[in-house]
């Protein structure tokens, strides 16, 4: 018998699986996400690389990692081995005491003073240790003044230079050191406190003069105080010089002629910058100070002299070094300073700074903004171009920039992201579910068929 077909169906069953059609639709989705995250790993590695390149033209700064040991300093020990209850025993220096303290003070550094946590000695300072020198032998105390008295003596294979500190405010101070500092030079002298010495004074016989003894490795050179400064002389920056390689009309300068300057005026710039940790804050009117832009940096490069000390704001910018460093010495009397360098996209130079005050928060790829004062042009030698020069701007203010967008926009992408997902999840599940109910109704119209056929067929007549 025929067989009749419904038109449009088929007696096969569907092939398992998603259609050909659905399958390429989920592969276009699928290499579309690929694509997606692709194109953002690839603008994350290039600004990674970007900012990278953007530190070859820095000069090399190794960051130094050290550890502090600290010794053992036994001051009961060292107040059993001294006496300097009267005259007659303030003007000896026992042996074995000297001996006991210098051994542990010989391999002290600065950083150990520093943890030490020693206190400088001024007037009121050294009254109460000769008042009280038995509750701090041992103290680490350092002490700034002019050497007025030196003498050395012999012991061993070591060479004793024992002293007088005349400090800023008159007073006195004594110090044994190994290493000889200048007679007359104004030094630092970081020690441990032995005891109470006296000495005979140099331009009045019979008069004795009394102090504490700080015994220590050495006395370093060091600067009168500033004291607090709140205003620029142009005198006192007459001799700062500028590296230059181009003309004030930025005609490159012949090889002899070009100026390469390394360094920084020592006093001019401890000078500048304690003006610009003293500044009062109404001083500078900061609004009518130009930003640095491209223009303002080819002046500072072609013309320093008439932007010497000149107030600048530097907006928002790219921290391509910035660290906390320890300064010694220095006529400002400040222990540790901000430096580190900025850069822009549209400068064709990168800019040091510096900063009177440590910020530990400024750290590399960081952005920050502040306000200071041009000091001059020096060169460098970076790392991928050879002798660059860059200007150094002295800090007042050193602020770092925190992204303060609003958070609704970063909920916005997330939900973004999370409906993307949750979009493609679906659409999977609701081909999958399409495709069951399609086969569903394949059976059923089938089954239709079937049951159609076998009342349509006449009792004992096979069915086609």
């Amino acid at each position: 018998m025929r067989a009749f077909k419904i038109p449009g169906q088929t007696d096969a069953r569907p092939a398992p699986g998603l259609p050909s059609g659905e399958k390429r639709k989920l592969l276009a989705l699928g290499i579309g996400a690929v694509l997606v995250f692709g194109a953002f790993l690839y603008g994350r590695m290039r600004g990674s690389a970007a900012d990278d390149a953007d530190m070859v033209d820095l000069p090399a700064a190794p960051i130094q990692q050290e550890s502090i040991f600290l010794p053992e300093i036994d001051g009961t020990r060292i107040d059993q081995l001294v006496a300097d209850g009267d005259r007659l025993d303030r003007v000896v220096l026992e042996t074995p005491a000297v001996d006991h303290v210098l051994g542990g003070a010989r391999r002290l550094t600065p950083r150990h003073f520093e943890e030490l946590e020693a206190v400088e000695l001024d007037r009121a300072g050294i009254e109460r240790l000769v008042a009280q020198p038995s509750a701090r032998r041992g103290a680490a105390f350092f002490a700034r003044g002019v050497v007025d008295s030196l003498r050395t003596r012999q012991r061993g294979s070591d060479l004793e230079y024992i002293g007088r500190l005349r400090l800023d405010d008159e007073s006195t101070c004594y110090f044994l050191v190994l290493d000889a500092p200048e007679n007359g030079g104004y030094v630092r002298v970081d020690g441990l406190f032995l005891k109470v010495y006296s000495d005979e004074d140099d331009l009045v016989p019979g008069d004795w003069i009394d102090g504490p003894m700080l015994v220590g490795p050495r006395a370093v050179r060091s600067y009168r105080a500033l004291g607090e400064v709140t205003e620029l002389r142009a005198e006192d920056f007459a001799d700062v010089e500028d590296a230059a390689f181009f003309d004030r009309n930025g005609e490159l300068l012949p090889d002899a002629e070009r100026r390469v300057l390394l360094e920084s005026p020592f006093d001019a710039q401890w000078r500048l910058m304690a003006y610009a940790r003293d500044l009062p804050a109404d001083a500078v009117d900061w609004d009518a100070a130009p930003e640095l832009d491209p223009d303002v940096l080819r002046e500072f490069m072609l013309r320093p002299d008439d932007w010497r000390l000149r107030p600048v704001r530097i907006p928002i910018s790219r921290v391509q070094d910035g660290r906390v460093l320890a300064v010694g010495e220095n006529p400002a009397r400040i222990d540790s300073i901000t430096q580190g360098w900025m850069g822009n996209h549209g400068w064709q130079n990168v800019v040091k700074f510096l900063s009177p005050r440590p910020d530990p928060t400024i750290r590399l790829r960081d952005y920050a903004f502040g306000k200071g004062f041009f000091f001059h042009n020096f060169a460098y030698p970076s790392a991928a171009s050879g002798m660059r020069i860059a200007p150094v701007v002295v800090l007042s203010e050193l602020t770092r920039f925190e992204d303060r967008s609003d958070p609704l926009w970063k909920e916005l992408g997330f939900a973004f992201g999370a409906f993307t997902v949750l979009s493609i999840v679906a659409f999977f599940l609701l081909v999958l579910r399409d495709r069951r109910r399609s086969a569903a109704l394949q059976e059923e119209l089938v089954r239709r068929r079937r049951s159609r056929r076998s009342r349509s067929t006449p009792a004992g007549q096979p069915s086609a």
